[in-house]
């Protein structure tokens, strides 16, 4: 698709970053440009260095950082609440100011945060409004609901999450369902877990648990501990994190078992897969995210790279993933340590989540998610 009007991805994080939610953008913008759209993402114009330093990749689209108000990493953590709250609305205002002054430019906007839906919404603006969360303050998600009703597009990554906006009054029938996709680099990557385990230094025959995402509560990260307490001769790998969450998870002390890998580039995330005999998801119950609206990355990763995978029952891990991963239930703390021990000592159940996943790998690819994004925007997906 040749267009002489740009895709805008427009994102309130650091770009680039160690967020999951800036790597996939980066990885959908340069999707997009291989499908022959012309794309630009705009961030803010955050002060000071990442906490993890992160490459922009040379095929990346052009960047476009707005300038706003950021105290956020200056702030003390009792204040950072108010000082993020600062920040969104300074750069849902510099978003609103670029995207008047190059309306004509602009054929969508493609916009994750609900402060630029209402921006969008009194501009007139065509945009697809991508449902990853809603506010939960009470008066700040009205206003997303109302932007929602009235948006030219309302993209939500699951079928799930459409049913909950739905109750919620956002009763439109044109609700598209877009998942989370991963980076093309990681296609497969589960077959080459002798290299990958050489090059980590992880013995041929020794038992290896990964989990690959990040460790703010949220994502339900503290059950690794327990599970690596429970299975003392099983080697559990923890890959990601920034500075600040992994001291936090560390601060209580660490089973002898457990590695705190830390955060890894996303050019290596395929060779920490691919070393785990098993990789294991979790969640938070009383995230929103698990229950309805979330769209979980490492899985999508996860099954990207062939890797048998054992994940919570939740229903955004349970639509994301179906039959091609076991499943725990989060609600009993002893559980997840059951499963993993059942899992591991089945090879054949191993190899079998591993072969219903390469089945379905290339159906969570960012080029995927791009291919859909265009046709919900009403584009041509090349030949």
């Amino acid at each position: 698709m040749q267009t002489s009007r740009k895709i805008v991805l427009a994102v309130n994080g650091r770009i680039p970053g160690p967020r999951a939610h800036a790597i996939a953008t980066l990885r959908l913008g340069i999707a997009l440009q291989r499908l022959g759209a012309a794309v630009e993402i705009w961030c803010p114009d955050r002060r000071g260095r990442s906490p993890e330093a992160v490459a922009l990749e040379p095929d990346a689209p052009p960047i476009v950082r707005l300038p706003c108000t950021d105290w956020i990493d200056r702030a003390p953590r009792w204040a950072q609440r108010a000082t993020a709250a600062l920040q969104r609305a300074s750069f849902a205002r510099a978003f609103a100011r670029e995207a008047e002054r190059r309306r004509g430019e602009v054929r969508w906007f493609v916009l994750r945060d609900p402060a630029l839906w209402s921006s969008a919404v009194k501009l007139e603006l065509p945009f697809a409004a991508e449902v990853h969360e809603l506010p939960r303050r009470r008066f700040a998600r009205q206003a997303a609901l109302a932007a929602l009703r009235q948006a030219p597009h309302v993209i939500a990554l699951s079928q799930l999450a459409c049913e909950a906006l739905r109750a919620l009054g956002v009763a439109r029938a044109d609700l598209a369902v877009l998942p989370s996709a991963a980076d093309e680099r990681l296609l497969g990557a589960a077959l080459q877990r002798s290299t990958a385990r050489r090059a980590l230094g992880i013995a041929l025959d020794q038992r290896v648990v990964s989990y690959v995402g990040h460790l703010h509560a949220a994502k339900g990260a503290r059950r690794l501990k327990d599970l690596a307490a429970a299975l003392p001769e099983v080697r559990v790998r923890v890959v990601g994190g920034l500075p600040a969450e992994r001291a936090r998870f560390a601060r209580t002390g660490l089973p002898a078992n457990l590695e705190l890998v830390g955060f890894v580039a996303p050019e290596q995330i395929g060779r920490e897969l691919a070393a785990a005999d098993l990789v294991v998801a979790t969640a938070e119950l009383k995230s929103e995210a698990a229950r309805c609206f979330g769209s979980p990355v490492k899985i999508a990763e996860a099954l990207a790279a062939g890797c048998a995978l054992l994940a919570p029952a939740v229903p955004a891990a349970r639509e994301l993933a179906g039959a091609a991963a076991d499943y725990y239930r989060p609600e009993d703390p002893a559980e997840p340590a059951r499963a993993v021990e059942r899992l591991l000592g089945d090879p054949a159940a191993l190899e079998a989540l591993r072969a219903r996943a390469r089945a379905v790998s290339r159906e969570h690819l960012a080029s995927v998610r791009a291919e859909r994004l265009l046709q919900i925007l009403g584009g041509q997906v090349p030949a």
